[in-house]
């Protein structure tokens, strides 16, 4: 993959006495990508030289180099959840959904839910599984579909308001007030 100058000016930018990591997952400590980051905080290393050559991520340069290639499909996961951190014992090949799943972001947050956010478990009773994969409490659908009920029968059951302007009837219109505006509002169509 990497030419043998190329290999050691790569591991000139690593700092192996970077932080311990404090997740039971990924001990000791991290190796810390020393030059240029990303903006989403991932190490980056140019490969191939300035002209033709392209950025790679440079914690997946460090575990092909130590490790092994990365399979087709799979992703590294940083398991110590520094993204700067190029120890391969750290990352790990995984597919992209499980990736997500381990992180701390809201959908991470949301897949590894227990419970909906009034207390119902979710488990295969109380689930409705949407196509995008949505978990949805059918105790809290239930809950809100009866109160939506509710507010429709009670807006059916209020007398509607008189109209405030001309009422059609059935030679044009008649003026709000009017005895004839009284008797077009219950007219039979």
């Amino acid at each position: 993959m990497l030419t043998a100058s190329a290999e050691d000016r790569f591991w000139t930018k690593v700092n192996r006495s970077g932080p311990i990591s404090l997740r039971r997952e990924a001990p000791g400590r991290c190796w810390v990508w020393t030059a240029s980051l990303r903006a989403d905080g991932y190490g980056q290393f140019r490969s191939g030289g300035r002209v033709g050559g392209r950025n790679v991520r440079a914690h997946r340069v460090a575990y092909e180099l130590l490790v092994s290639a990365i399979p087709d499909g799979l992703v590294i996961d940083h398991l110590c959840r520094n993204r700067a951190c190029v120890n391969p014992e750290h990352l790990e090949p995984v597919t992209h959904r499980v990736n997500v799943i381990r992180g701390e972001g809201v959908s991470a947050k949301a897949a590894r839910a227990t419970h909906c956010k009034r207390g119902h478990a979710f488990d295969a009773e109380n689930t409705i599984i949407r196509r995008s994969g949505k978990r949805l409490c059918k105790a809290c659908q239930r809950a809100y579909t009866a109160s939506y009920n509710a507010m429709l029968k009670r807006q059916a059951l209020q007398p509607l308001p008189p109209p405030s302007g001309p009422v059609p009837s059935g030679k044009g219109f008649v003026a709000a007030g009017s005895e004839q505006y009284s008797k077009s509002l219950y007219k039979a169509t």
